[in-house]
């Protein structure tokens, strides 16, 4: 089957592009980016590449510069907005067509089979039951108006329900707690008693465990540099 290479920047448009064209049989690739377009297109050697026209990260000028190469035979359809369609100038673009977003599936594939030079009634007629009813938006569509609009704050705050009386339970608990036995300092006189033992002289013994400490540091540091 012919060879459909995708560059196509929205992820939901691009797995749903790629989704309709395997369903019908074509052998499909993808790109979210035109940056490695050229590699792709010598490896893969598409008979059609489907691109966004006018995207962040795919451009259709750019990317026409570089499916039009010299020797290179593939076609190149652009997908634009509905709405931006009146405010481009479609012959800038060295494309052979352009189709409309959101993406009708059944235009997509005549639009692919009529530019390949296949039958696309042969094709529809024989994977119909892959397509959805005629009545129902593209899937594009639908996830888009799948979300929700969040309500406002007001909407959605409600009142706690009262319970069962453990929060003034609690509260009278905390407020009748007896005092400890055990006296606590505060926190100058622990810090002026921390400053008072720190100044004081080592005992003979603090000094010689001092002195050893030291003299095992500098037998493990000669040690470690052998």
């Amino acid at each position: 089957m012919r060879r459909i290479l995708l560059v196509i920047e929205d992820y939901n448009e691009l797995l749903y592009v790629e989704k309709s064209l395997k369903k019908v049989g074509f052998d499909v690739e993808s790109l979210p980016s035109e940056a490695s377009l050229p590699e792709r297109m010598m490896g893969f050697l598409p008979d059609l590449v489907i691109a966004t026209g006018d995207g962040n990260r795919v451009s259709g000028h750019s990317v026409s510069k570089k499916v039009k190469r010299k020797g290179v035979q593939s076609l190149l359809l652009l997908l634009f907005p509905r709405q931006r369609l009146s405010q481009i100038d479609i012959a800038t673009y060295a494309a052979e067509g352009v189709i409309e977003t959101p993406i009708n599936p059944r235009v997509l594939i005549k639009s692919v089979c009529d530019f390949l030079s296949l039958s696309s009634e042969t094709i529809l007629t024989k994977f119909e039951k892959f397509l959805p009813p005629e009545s129902e938006e593209n899937e594009v569509q639908v996830i888009k108006e799948r979300k929700k609009p969040v309500p406002p704050p007001s909407q959605t705050t409600a009142k706690r329900p009262q319970g069962d009386g453990r929060a003034e339970k609690y509260k009278q608990l905390l407020e009748n707690v007896p005092e400890s036995p055990v006296k606590i300092f505060d926190h100058q006189t622990v810090e002026a008693e921390r400053r008072y033992q720190k100044n004081l002289p080592d005992t003979p013994e603090e000094a010689a465990l001092d002195e050893n400490r030291k003299e095992f540091v500098k037998k493990l540091y000669k040690d470690w540099k052998k």
